[in-house]
Formats: C-alpha cells, sequence, structure tokens
C-alpha cells in the first residue's frame, strides 16, 4: 500500500487521477483484476503498524488492535500499468509480474499508523534540479526525527547517546 498526494499522478503521463479522498482508494491494475473489483466497489486494507522496538521483540507485550488498523474504503479509480499503477521501488527482474498495488491518501495512511508527520519514500520530479541542489536542500531541512533517531543525554552529562526508534 502507497500512501499518495494528489500530485503524485503529475508523475506519470496522461491526466492527474485527483484526490482519493479519506475513504477512497487506487488500485492498480493488476491487482483489481486480481480481486474481480471495479470502481465503486469495497476493500478491506490491514495496515501494520511495525517499525517500534516493541514490533522486533519476539516476546513482546502486544495486542493485535495496537499493530494492525483496518481501514474500509471505496474503490474510486483503477490505475493502469505505465500510469502509476505498477510503480515499484525495487528494480525486478525483466519480465517480473506487475506489483499489486492499492493507493490511499499520505493523510489517511499517516493517520491509521499514526505517524502523521512521517514517510518512508519521496518521489521527486526532477525538473532540472541536479542530485547535489537536492541532496543540500534535504541536508538543511533534514533533523534527527525524520530518521527516528533521538539524541539524549547521560543523566550523569558525560556523553550523548544516539537512539533509534527501531532495532537494526
Amino acid at each position: 500500500d502507497l500512501g499518495v498526494e494528489e500530485n503524485y499522478w503529475t508523475l506519470f503521463p496522461g491526466p492527474p487521477m485527483g484526490s482519493l479522498g479519506p475513504d477512497g482508494a487506487a488500485l492498480s491494475q493488476s491487482l483489481a483484476e486480481d480481486l474481480h473489483l471495479k470502481v465503486g466497489g469495497e476493500i478491506v486494507l490491514s495496515v501494520d503498524r511495525s517499525g517500534t522496538v516493541t514490533d522486533d521483540i519476539l516476546f513482546a507485550n502486544r495486542k493485535r488492535e495496537d499493530t494492525l488498523r483496518t481501514l474500509r474504503l471505496e474503490v474510486s479509480a483503477i490505475v493502469p500499468d505505465g500510469r502509476g499503477g505498477d510503480f515499484s521501488l525495487d528494480a525486478g527482474a525483466i519480465g517480473a509480474t506487475a506489483p499489486r498495488n492499492i493507493f490511499v491518501s499520505r493523510s489517511t495512511l499517516a493517520t491509521a499508523l499514526q505517524r502523521p508527520e512521517s514517510a518512508n519514500a519521496i518521489l521527486l520530479h526532477a525538473g532540472g534540479v541536479s542530485p547535489q541542489d537536492l541532496r543540500t536542500a534535504l541536508a538543511l531541512q533534514s533533523q534527527l526525527a525524520d530518521y527516528g533517531l533521538t539524541l539524549v543525554a547521560s543523566e550523569e552529562g558525560h556523553y550523548l547517546a544516539l537512539e533509534s526508534a527501531s532495532l537494526l
């Protein structure tokens, strides 16, 4: 599942898809065909709220409702391959099957994950911006919290510890 904003669709040829809204989902053409879903149909999406230290500990005291969020969504669009439906961060093998994607609004997904200010990938339309310019801009804006890191001073004040929100 991918949380996207309206401008995500401008990265691909053709007219923009528009807003999905808080209860809408767009399905990749491959997934829609596999599930025999059409626009107006309903899908239930469970999202894993992983990434915290307790999720990585085998015997952590946790309940299903603490680690999963369930969203009931209406299929508002079917996204063809080549228009973003087949998007993947994995290079994949030539001839591999198309990804099965569910697109929801970024704010809907962030709310379900209880991470309103987080993203695990950001896609940018290059539009003449050099990689070095992008690295410089990100360095000026990035903070440790953007990477799930916190700087903590020891009680005695003798050292600083860089702590991660998840186990490595």
